[in-house]
């Protein structure tokens, strides 16, 4: 610390001497919003001058003269602390240093954060510290930040974690309010790992948006259990009862004052409710992309959490259910008694209403698909074409008599090709242009030829005839393409329509239905057999695996386990079934094989 922080140390010092201690606490809230640091230094004094009452008539820069530190402290980079290596500094605030670190032992990168040597300055706090540490490093948690070892370097404490890549949730929050999906998947994702804490005895307080990372695996990881509280597991005391003795002081006010809970504001006892609360306000704030309590400065913030009820939430973001709304309402009880009274029960309600919420999707998106593909815009083979018979034939073809619908055929396999070749030409109004065996082929012969429909084979020797269709329609953006194939997965069906086809055939088709589907996609229509269309709406609106869980399932499938999996994709064990936790839920599958058959079927992998 410089001596003009010093200076502004000793201003804050005496100016909290003139309050009556019961408002201290109030003030240094205020003065010093935004900097931990300088509250503590002055609490540090105020507690001094409490025991002795010898600071009164000193400066509190001459009292601390000799903590001042004229210069920055130097950088760690190229040092080692332990057998960890120091390659750069990711951060530096308030509660030290984090820097990424290579594990010269087990040859991987790490997070090392350096805290501030007042740390290890009042052994009490030190050794809560490190009771705290070894508590958040035994739960192995995959929504909890992994601490692998802690340790003391010239003086100060650190940490050693896992180093994640990502951003934290207040990045995400800058940029606005979050899709409600993902904010309560978020949600669920914090509830599940808080829920692992509480049942240890630990309780966060000060669950904050700085306090959330956001992986580039949609992860979402608690951090910093700084001011954890270790309490019997899952006790939750009666606050009508004498208050207990605690390691923190009475009426000291610990956390940030815009997720404080009521009882965390007036410095209270506190148990797992109060981080119920914080899990509350984090929520609306994720929804309503502002936070539900606000003010000036942090006694305005504090005097609202206390005395005041926030905006109803649909207000601030229309589009929320109102069963969600009702959830944060409950989270959000001033009287902790009213809240949920643990954080598994928040999360089972949050898992019924998504899930609820998911079906009502489902539903809506089937009708909104199934309708165009069964109505008018679009004929099935159980539906006669406009005019009242199957078999008329195009208005080109009937005015003119001779033009004729040509077609180009990509497939790998001589023999359907001939059959495909006999079929077209044995009708009166179609002609087979050309063929290709392979997708870059048929990219070539597209140009060459330019036809009027395209049969495009969806497995090809070279590429997929998805991407050769994007390669197709990139140049000629009115191709129309239908998908051949033995394929029926959903997933399949869904990336060729999103990828621009006009159909989706199954090569067991009749040849009847074949040459009528021609016809309906030459004359502007689009054409998916019923049964197609109602398997791609059972599963419109299920919640997509990411890459990372595909990548999971295709080593699964490939017979690997679970630690083989960790290593190639260089993670942990526990993320790996965490993973697989994951893809289960949404295939809704009951193990990994099943999981597998599943991917399978739906076209999500190949074998």
């Amino acid at each position: 610390m410089k001596p003009e922080q010093w200076q502004q140390v000793d201003r804050l010092f005496h100016a909290a001497l003139k309050s009556a201690p019961g408002e201290r606490a109030a003030f240094l809230r205020e003065a010093c919003i935004g900097d931990d640091s300088l509250r503590r230094e002055v609490e540090s004094l105020l507690a001094q001058d409490a025991e002795t009452g010898s600071f009164i008539a000193a400066p509190a820069y001459a009292v601390a003269a000799s903590r001042i530190v004229v210069d920055e402290t130097p950088s760690l980079e190229g040092q080692s602390i332990s057998h960890y290596l120091i390659i750069s500094l990711v951060g530096k605030g308030g509660m030290g240093e984090v820097y990424r670190a290579r594990d010269t032992r087990l040859d991987r990168e790490v997070a090392v954060k350096v805290l501030p040597v007042e740390f290890s300055r009042d052994p009490d706090r030190l050794s809560r510290f490190e009771q705290e540490a070894h508590a958040t490093s035994a739960l192995n948690h995959p929504n909890i930040l992994t601490i692998y070892d802690i340790g003391s370097h010239e003086g100060a404490p650190y940490i050693i974690a896992e180093l994640l890549e990502g951003e934290e949730l207040r990045a995400v929050l800058k940029r606005g309010a979050i899709p409600l999906s993902l904010a309560m998947d978020y949600a669920q994702q914090i509830a599940t790992g808080l829920a692992a804490a509480h049942s240890r005895g630990i309780i966060h307080r000060d669950l904050k948006p700085e306090n959330f990372f956001v992986t580039t695996d949609s992860f979402v990881k608690v951090l910093d259990f700084g001011l954890a509280k270790l309490r019997p597991p899952e006790a939750v005391p009666d606050s009508k009862a004498p208050t207990q003795r605690k390691a923190t002081a009475p009426g000291a006010v610990m956390g940030t004052p815009s997720y404080m809970s009521p009882e965390q504001a007036r410095g209270q006892e506190v148990d797992a409710r109060t981080d119920i609360f914080s899990l509350g306000v984090v929520l609306y704030e994720m929804l309503a992309g502002r936070a539900p309590f606000g003010g000036v400065n942090a006694l305005d913030v504090i005097g609202a959490i206390l005395n005041q009820e926030p905006a109803p939430l649909r207000q601030r973001a229309p589009g929320t259910p109102r069963e969600l709304e009702n959830i944060v309402s409950r989270a959000l009880r001033k009287d902790r008694e009213e809240r949920y009274q643990h954080v598994r029960d928040l999360l089972v309600e949050l898992k019924n209403l998504k899930q609820e919420l998911e079906f009502e999707a489902k539903l809506k998106g089937a009708q909104a698909f199934v309708t165009p593909l069964l109505g008018k815009s679009v004929q099935t083979s159980k539906t006669p074409l406009e005019g009242g018979t199957t078999n008329v034939q195009p208005a080109e073809a009937s005015t003119s008599g001779q033009t004729r619908i040509r077609v180009l055929c990509v497939d790998d396999h001589p023999l359907l090709r001939e059959g495909i070749a006999a079929i077209i030409n044995n009708q009166p109004d179609m002609l087979l242009a050309a063929e290709a065996s392979n997708g870059r082929e048929a990219i070539q012969k597209y140009r060459e030829h330019q036809p009027d429909v395209t049969l495009m084979d969806l497995r090809l020797p070279d590429m997929s005839g998805i991407d050769s269709m994007i390669a197709i329609r990139s140049e000629f953006t009115e191709a129309r393409i239908i998908m051949l194939t033995t394929f029926e997965g959903d997933v399949e069906i869904q990336r060729s329509l999103e990828a621009g086809a006009r159909g989706y055939l199954l090569k067991s088709m009749p040849p009847k239905d074949l040459t009528e589907a021609i016809r309906q996609v030459h004359g502007g229509k689009k054409r998916v057999p019923p049964e197609l269309a109602a398997q791609l709406a059972e599963h419109l609106g299920d919640q997509a695996l990411t890459e990372r869980e595909i990548e999971v399932l295709r080593r699964i499938a490939g017979g690997n386990r679970n630690r083989d999996i960790a290593e190639q994709l260089f993670i942990s064990e526990e993320t790996v079934k965490f993973h697989i936790k994951r893809i289960m839920e949404k295939l809704g599958a009951n193990d990994r094989t099943q999981a597998v058959a599943i991917a399978v079927r739906r076209g999500i992998i190949q074998l």
